[in-house]
């Protein structure tokens, strides 16, 4: 998206003030060193300008999203605008500074695409999109559902990823899905916002809708919310995925629910059933991605297949995770004692033993 894009979007969602792009470091630095901003908090703002360039952070909005400040605040301050003592917004970017210093010591969070759910829900996708009709995904927890589809939305042009909010609520719903779109102000009235997104989509896009079950669980069903899903389907004929846990097809064959539900299911016929554990192919992916540099052997080999069988493949990459952050320092290589270390640990920790005093 060029800059003239960006302005447009952000103004259409009254954001237009703050979501221009980002000045350069030298504009920023004269436009401090107009205002006599002291030198070390100087400092800490032209890191921060420097981190918005280096990421490819194009406007006040991106870097807002990324370091969780006030995009309004961060506006001022990098055009000199900023009335209030920078003492505490300063702190705040030593705060983040510190935190991605931190992260980035142990690497960027692989994904790994070659991961058999990856490969099932892409190759399902495409097929859905292929015959323009209403899909569902189904896997219980931790199961790599949700990744996968992000993994698609992302390679794959004219695909828009929504999560549904919790409670399904159709308002919450429309919202999740106009931000996925793009381009669609937020703040619109629940029947201009479903005008625009009918008029937005067509049978060339692909809808992903995770967190379906949010909308087919509880006391009631969102009838309203699964009725503004299905006709991104009839009227405008785009390929719609639906994905959620178990609860989604219990509940189509509900005997209560079957009458309403089954507009839904009877505009598809695929369905695609999400492994609980993945396979030893996957989990030997995931050892190589984490920086592992042998299969795990002995007591880790069982701790990790135990994890996998009952937990999933979510939760054993968090392990990963956790083990490569104990093996500090970019070039230090992780082990099967830091896995274990870990495991250890959460075992201590869910018992209420945290060690000695």
């Amino acid at each position: 998206m060029n800059n003239s894009a960006a302005l447009t979007l952000h103004s259409e969602n009254g954001l237009a003030d703050h979501s221009g792009s980002l000045p350069d470091l030298q504009t920023v630095e004269k436009n401090l060193l107009d205002r006599g901003v002291a030198p070390e908090l100087l400092e800490d703002v032209l890191w921060l300008v420097d981190h918005a360039q280096s990421r490819g952070l194009r406007n006040f909005s991106e870097i807002a999203k990324e370091t969780a400040f006030s995009q309004a605040t961060i506006s001022k301050v990098f055009r000199g605008k900023y009335e209030a003592d920078l003492t505490s917004f300063c702190g705040q970017v030593r705060h983040f500074r510190a935190m991605w210093t931190e992260r980035q010591a142990y690497g960027v969070e692989p994904y790994v695409a070659e991961l058999s759910v990856v490969k099932r829900i892409s190759s399902f996708c495409k097929m859905i999109r292929k015959n323009g009709e209403i899909g569902m995904i189904w896997g219980r927890n931790q199961s790599g559902k949700t990744k996968a589809l992000k993994y698609v939305a992302e390679v794959e042009l004219m695909t828009a990823y929504a999560k549904l909010p919790a409670g399904g609520g159709v308002i919450a719903s429309m919202k999740a899905i106009a931000r996925a779109r793009g381009g669609i102000s937020v703040r619109k009235s629940h029947e201009e916002m479903r005008e625009i997104l009918l008029a937005r989509f067509n049978n060339l896009w692909l809808l992903l809708v995770d967190e379906f079950h949010q909308a087919v669980t509880g006391r009631t069903i969102k009838t309203v919310t699964v009725d503004r899903i299905r006709e991104f389907n009839d009227d405008c004929g785009t390929p719609v995925v639906l994905c959620g846990t178990p609860v989604v097809p219990d509940m189509m064959e509900n005997a209560r629910y079957k009458d309403f539900l089954g507009q839904i299911s009877n505009r598809g016929v695929f369905r695609l059933q999400i492994p609980a554990v993945p396979t030893a192919s996957d989990i030997l992916l995931l050892v190589k991605a984490y920086g592992f540099e042998t299969e795990p052997a002995g007591e880790a080999a069982l701790i990790v297949k135990a994890i996998a069988q009952e937990k999933g493949i979510g939760k054993l990459t968090k392990y990963f995770k956790a083990a490569r952050s104990l093996a500090t320092g970019a070039h230090c290589r992780v082990t099967w004692k830091h896995f274990l270390t870990t495991s250890d640990s959460a075992d201590s920790w869910a018992k209420g033993e945290f060690g000695k005093a």
